[in-house]
């Protein structure tokens, strides 16, 4: 039997994006849908696949060596961490994955994916984060209200502050 952390791990990262392409796939093949970005198609999903990843593992191990923990409910981190990855946005994993999922609709030629499945996640994604953040209010107090404040929910600002 697995480990609780290890089985949200795999539904994470392996069945909850597979379940969205292939639904993706399943709408494109319905509805006669096809993407196509030409002979740059690789290059940019490969681009997308790998800057969402980097984001996803600098937030997983900046979060284990400042908070002291894991994003798993087990082992959740002991400090709150607001620099780093953090600092651009409270659920930096979340911004990656999404990124990820939109490099895999353009590799798998998915409008179906891009439109309208990763579209869907990203809403129940929200849904459940709203939940987490309340746990996180319980946890760190005034000190979490103050950063969710100042720092956005998953989209970065769009412009350096001075």
């Amino acid at each position: 039997m697995l480990n609780p952390r290890v089985k949200g791990g795999v539904v994470f990262c392996l069945l909850i994006p597979v379940v969205t392409i292939w639904l993706g796939l399943k709408i494109d093949a319905y509805l006669g849908w096809s993407l196509d970005f030409g002979s740059i198609r690789y290059a940019l999903s490969c681009i997308l696949i790998l800057f969402g990843g980097i984001i996803i593992t600098w937030a997983l191990i900046y979060l284990q060596r400042r908070g002291h923990g894991t994003p798993s409910p087990e082992k959740p981190p002991k400090d709150l961490v607001t620099d780093g990855p953090y600092g651009f946005v409270r659920h930096p994993m979340f911004l990656g994955y999404f990124i990820c999922g939109t490099g895999s609709g353009i590799l798998f030629r998915s409008l179906g994916v891009i439109l309208i499945t990763l579209p869907v996640l990203i809403v129940l994604s929200i849904a459940y984060l709203k939940r987490e953040e309340n746990i996180l209010i319980e946890r760190f107090k005034d000190a979490y209200r103050i950063y969710s404040k100042k720092t956005p929910f998953i989209v970065p600002h769009l412009y350096w502050k001075r």
